[in-house]
């Protein structure tokens, strides 16, 4: 795939677009990666047909397609690779990237009572 195919929208500093551009990177599939400032991409977001208005963002203009999460384009990522053997996604791979969330992520809650 070529870049004029395929742009990665990104924030400057997210581990979650670190995610999403080392999944292509991986892959060898070309793109072209724009930046969008915090706050602005909300509404930039939603004009370019994403279901929410997180980052990182993959679009694909030739088939008008928005996929949206590091975990959703890293699957993407996947499916469009030219050589399967590298998938980054492995059986039971999810189940452990959700515990690992739930634990040490982002989603943790701690209960201070």
């Amino acid at each position: 795939m070529t870049h004029e195919k395929v742009s990665l929208i990104t924030f400057g500093v997210s581990h979650f677009c670190e995610k999403a551009r080392w999944a292509l990177d991986w892959h060898d599939i070309d793109y072209e990666e724009i930046s969008w400032p915090p706050g602005l991409h909300q509404i930039l977001a939603k004009r370019c047909g994403a279901k929410d208005t997180s980052l990182p963002i993959v679009r694909e203009r030739e088939r008008d397609r928005v996929v949206q999460g590091s975990g959703a384009i890293i699957d993407w990522a996947d499916d469009n690779a030219e050589d399967k053997s590298r998938r980054l996604t492995q059986e039971g791979s999810v189940e452990i990237e959700e515990r690992a969330d739930e634990i040490i992520g982002w989603r943790c809650q701690t209960n201070y009572s």
